[in-house]
């Protein structure tokens, strides 16, 4: 099963060469739940480029962020899942 994840992974990565170029960020984790379940995770993020309450404490500023994760485990096993979330970052 990781080598058609890591098929997937590929697959993705060239079919999405154009946006993950233009990306700010591009990230890749791979983790252990307590339960022994491996997680896989290929993320990328893209600025607002935009800046909200700026003062000489800081700014307020963010991203949007998309991924996709794979599970696999014995009860989870090839479970996957999209997400996508704006995050918001005082700095």
């Amino acid at each position: 099963m990781k080598r058609l994840f890591c098929l997937a992974v590929i697959a993705a990565a060239l079919a999405g060469q154009a946006s993950i170029a233009q990306a700010d960020g591009v990230e890749f984790s791979v983790g252990q739940t307590g339960e022994s379940t491996m997680t896989y995770r290929l993320g990328v993020q893209f600025d607002w480029d935009k800046t909200w309450l700026q003062s000489d404490i800081g700014r307020l500023t963010g991203y949007w962020d998309g991924a996709y994760t794979y599970w696999d485990g014995k009860d989870y096993k090839d479970n996957h899942s999209l997400s996508f979330s704006p995050v918001l970052v005082y700095e």
